[in-house]
């Protein structure tokens, strides 16, 4: 196994994004056989199959999913929005998918991750990645989105805009079907179940505390944190975890958009009867 420091990904953009269904395992390792350019246009199976986690996705929530569909969200972050109206944290959910879907993205497309992640640091939230990524746009709103804000932390004001746009529309196209824009505050506990159960199928258990190696309690590859992410700053490694996409560099798979969960989360939406799931069956955006 190669070493996975930081210094050894001297640039995040020369790693791949992988789907973890393209993974062939012999002995813990790997072969990519197709790389991500672009999001996934249909449903994957695996979102599909625990919907009733969402009560079967009635009426009102599969018109929701529909509209987040037209502003082309990906699944994962359309799942992620109907759970959070049923944990009461919306607000807080349509920040972060915004920042990931437009700062995220946006900045490594251009080739500007590792600006970005020294941005974050200043908003680091040790426990969740996304967390992070709220805590930043929580911060920028608290500057009643100010420019000289996005100045003085380094941040891409144009992008900021973006981000806030995104934000309006999914706010949006929730009051237009009368979808409450509740809030969490600052009791983010009910938050951490929403990105657990909306992540179910990209759950990690640690296997080495010395290595900091996590096998997938689906697909049982091993893969690690990110150097990056704001989770390595916890003190310790997290037993269980759940995270955004999996990135690769020549023989190491890196989780990236970390948030750390509470094993009785998964316990309480079925996450044993995963192993009854075909890897193949279950696409992962």
């Amino acid at each position: 196994m190669e070493k996975h420091k930081e210094s050894s990904l001297e640039s995040t953009e020369d790693i791949k994004i992988i789907e973890e269904s393209s993974l062939i395992t012999s002995n813990n390792n790997y072969i990519p056989q197709k790389t991500l350019t672009k999001p996934c246009s249909k449903e994957p199976l695996c979102i599909r199959l625990n919907d009733s986690i969402i009560d079967d996705l009635d009426c009102k929530l599969q018109k929701v999913d529909k509209k987040m569909e037209e502003l082309s969200l990906i699944p994962v972050f359309r799942r992620m929005i109907c759970l959070a109206i049923k944990f009461e944290c919306v607000a807080e959910v349509l920040s972060i998918v915004s920042m990931e879907t437009e700062l995220t993205v946006l900045y490594r497309m251009t080739h500007r991750g590792k600006e970005l992640d020294k941005v974050l640091t200043q908003f680091r939230v040790v426990e969740s990645d996304h967390l992070s990524l709220l805590n930043c746009y929580k911060a920028w709103e608290a500057s009643f989105f100010n420019k000289i804000w996005c100045k003085r932390v380094s941040l891409d004001f144009t992008i900021m805009q973006k981000v806030l746009n995104f934000r309006q529309q999914l706010e949006q196209a929730l009051i237009e079907q009368n979808i409450k824009i509740s809030s969490c505050g600052i009791e983010w506990l009910s938050l951490l179940k929403c990105i657990s159960w909306t992540y179910i199928y990209k759950a990690a258990k640690i296997v080495n505390k010395i290595s900091g190696e996590y096998a997938s309690c689906q697909a049982g590859n091993s893969r690690f944190i990110h150097p990056s992410s704001a989770v390595n700053y916890l003190g310790f490694k997290p037993t269980y975890l759940v995270y955004h996409q999996l990135v690769a560099t020549e023989k190491t798979l890196f989780m990236r958009g970390v948030t750390i969960i509470d094993a009785e989360w998964l316990t309480s939406t079925g996450v044993a009867e995963l192993r009854q799931i075909p890897i193949r069956a279950a696409i992962e955006i």
